[in-house]
């Protein structure tokens, strides 16, 4: 069971992985502000580490951060629908896998 939970948590940390790639700011057009950029793969290095270390809880309060600003960078037109579609789903597909990682193995305290 152990050896499982292991696969899990690369797979949520190859998610947060993908987020972060999508969260970054290094594509040849701006479409997404540098410093929104940068807030974002601080968000996502958070969640990552928790769900990583099966702080399920902490790595939901950081994927609600990270929406959040994705949110946020939208409304004031710092990212592009491209990059904004490609973090969205990205952290959609982080946020499945927690919730898979939370129903196979307890919650860390």
């Amino acid at each position: 069971m152990r050896r499982r939970a292991g696969a899990w948590r690369w797979c949520v940390a190859a998610g947060a992985g993908a987020l972060l790639w999508a969260a970054s700011a290094c594509s040849p057009a701006v479409d997404l502000d540098p410093r929104v950029a940068t807030e974002l793969q601080e968000a996502v290095e958070d969640l990552a580490r928790a769900a990583a270390e099966g702080r399920y809880d902490s790595a939901d309060v950081a994927a609600d951060r990270v929406r959040e600003m994705l949110e946020r960078a939208a409304e004031d037109e710092a990212v592009s629908l491209g990059r904004y579609r490609a973090i969205d789903d990205a952290l959609t597909r982080t946020q499945a896998e927690i919730d898979r990682m939370r129903v196979e193995e307890p919650l860390v305290p």
